[in-house]
């Protein structure tokens, strides 16, 4: 929202560009990092500070794209690759604040 008399903020040009580390389906590759499974080592620093405060809800979350990864990857092939808990570490596990065995 505009206030009267109130000049518009310039915009700052950035030294670099982030780009978008966000899944594309149905394959959940990275879409910032081509061939990379999503999410990527960006990604997840990127989710981290996104839910500091909230980090069941991190593991929430990611248990249900997870989910909906599940179905996507069955949907391109039925037959179990990759495998439940090779995702599970790759979606879930790395939330926790202590590791997972």
């Amino acid at each position: 929202m505009a206030y009267p008399n109130q000049l518009p903020i310039p915009e700052r040009p950035m030294p670099f560009r982030l780009r978008p580390h966000s899944p594309r389906r149905p394959s959940w590759h990275c879409s910032g990092c081509p061939g990379q499974p999503w999410p990527c080592g960006m990604a997840r620093l990127l989710l981290r500070p996104e839910f500091q405060n909230a980090p069941v809800g991190l593991a929430l979350y990611m248990s249900a794209q997870l989910m909906e990864a599940l179905a996507d990857l069955h949907r391109l092939n039925p037959n179990p690759e990759p495998e439940p808990k090779v995702l599970f570490q790759r979606f879930v596990a790395w939330t926790a604040r202590e590791p997972l065995a």
